[in-house]
């Protein structure tokens, strides 16, 4: 509810585009994909691997496929909310609101 919330806002109040909101670039930037993709798996996904691995770690956990649904559907919808509410709506609005002059 967020994301549409966020964008029907954004078209009620302001006069520019909404994608403004989604980034303040021409176009998309690999690199400042790829590069936190890359950590978060070295960091993150190659050592939990390897802990199940040698210490034949298991898991209690209960997996349905309604679970791992609604998991790929809600979670990018929520980040894609909290992203255009906060950065693109808040900090731009603040960003316009407190200007430095430095």
């Amino acid at each position: 509810m967020l994301v549409p919330a966020t964008l029907i806002a954004a078209r009620l109040v302001g006069g520019r585009p909404i994608s403004s909101y989604l980034h303040s670039r021409e176009s998309w930037n690999w690199k400042l994909f790829i590069y936190p993709l890359i950590i978060t798996v070295l960091v993150l996904i190659i050592p939990s691997i390897y802990l199940i691995y040698t210490h034949k770690l298991t898991f209690d956990n209960h997996f349905t496929i309604v679970t791992l649904l609604l998991t790929l559907i809600l979670a990018p919808l929520q980040t894609c909310g909290e992203e255009l509410l906060y950065r693109g709506v808040i900090m731009q609005t603040l960003g316009s609101c407190l200007k430095y002059q430095f």
